[in-house]
């Protein structure tokens, strides 16, 4: 029987400051590049991994507060933060991991649709290795 997990709980943290609480999207993008190793008489193509990259798109309800998102990241833009996602809230298992590594924070626009909530949105970039952790 498969896991089914109600998306409800997860933790995004920028430079020690917990930002969860105003979550409301937030997606882990992870992969490697796709290198072509065909060569003249092959039939198929031939993909190789090649560099890997990562990034995590954030999108928070808005707050200037001091401690919410806008006041937090707003200093950051284009600089590097320590950054740590996990999907499950909790203490990380082997089911439940935490990813976390150095990022360039790249703020994204602040708005929305007429009579909705105001929303605020980020992007963590890859500035070296993401890590998995699976033990906390």
């Amino acid at each position: 029987m498969a896991a089914e997990v109600v998306f409800s709980n997860s933790k995004f943290v920028v430079n020690s400051a917990d930002l969860s609480a105003y979550v409301t999207d937030v997606t882990l993008n992870y992969g490697s590049e796709s290198q072509d190793a065909s060569t003249m008489g092959t039939a198929t193509r031939k993909h190789k991994g090649g560099v890997k990259d990562w990034s995590i798109d954030v999108t928070f309800l808005y707050d200037c507060s001091t401690g919410g998102p806008e006041a937090v990241l707003f200093g950051l833009e284009g600089t590097t933060a320590c950054v740590e996602y996990r999907p499950i809230n909790a203490c990380t298992t082997d089911s439940r991991p935490a990813y976390h590594g150095i990022a360039t924070m790249f703020n994204g626009p602040i708005g929305g649709s007429y009579g909705g909530l105001l929303k605020f949105t980020t992007k963590a970039q890859a500035y070296g290795v993401l890590t998995r952790a699976t033990a906390s």
